[in-house]
């Protein structure tokens, strides 16, 4: 294998790297986003439930009550926004996006686990291998990953500091044309 090809190599891991790492994180937000939502419409839900329990007020406390603690005005407002956040849930597909972010993240951990077995391979081989590669990255379903997550993993990926910064050899390419 040629130091270009060995360079070319890191250098797809690099960014397989970082397109792992960015869709692991993708897959986090969109869980924390479906557990939130969830979790607060339950809590309204709840409290609405629960509303009609609370003890007697007098009417003059009742009264001195913000209006939205008005139990007509709250079970309205509450009944609002839990299906605003039900709506939500429904038509985001939280939890749909964060498994496809995750299988995502796995592909590309399995795609950058193939690439150092062949960045790594003993017999000087590379040909079939890098096919394989080839052929695995063009398969690929991806999504677009936030601008946020993306730099999250480009900085922990950089942190790792086990590829190379850059690939210098591509400008003198650019340079023969």
């Amino acid at each position: 294998m040629t130091e270009k090809q060995r360079l070319m190599l890191l250098d797809w891991m690099r960014k397989i790297h970082q397109m792992e790492y960015a869709h692991r994180s993708e897959s986090i937000i969109w869980s924390r986003t479906h557990f939130w939502l969830g979790l607060s419409a339950f809590i309204l839900a709840t409290l609405i439930a629960i509303s009609y329990k609370f003890p007697g007020v007098t009417e003059q406390t009742y009264d001195s009550l913000p209006l939205f603690l008005h139990q007509d005005v709250f079970i309205g407002v509450a009944a609002i926004i839990i299906s605003l956040l039900t709506g939500l849930q429904t038509f985001l597909k939280a939890n749909e996006r964060s498994e496809k972010h995750r299988a995502l993240s796995r592909d590309f951990e399995d795609l950058r686990h193939e690439l150092e077995t062949v960045l790594n391979a003993s017999n000087g081989n590379y040909s079939e291998g890098e096919k394989k590669l080839i052929e695995q990255w063009k398969l690929l379903d991806t999504l677009n990953a936030s601008n946020r997550s993306f730099r999250k993993a480009k900085k922990r990926v950089k942190g790792f500091n086990k590829y190379p910064e850059g690939l210098g050899f591509l400008e003198d390419q650019e340079e023969k044309r």
